[in-house]
């Protein structure tokens, strides 16, 4: 995964896209951390 810089978006834009709300839940990208260490053959209940 890369992250990409839009020059083009100037400091005012780039704040109101920061404020945007996430497209996925806090839950949904959890369930997916635990879907992805599961896949892994982790235990994802594992302290640490």
């Amino acid at each position: 995964m890369t992250l990409s810089f839009h020059p083009e978006f100037n400091s005012a834009e780039l704040l109101a896209l920061s404020k945007q709300k996430p497209k996925v839940t806090e839950a949904e990208m959890l369930q997916a951390v635990r879907t992805l260490l599961l896949g892994l053959g982790e235990d994802p209940d594992r302290e640490g």
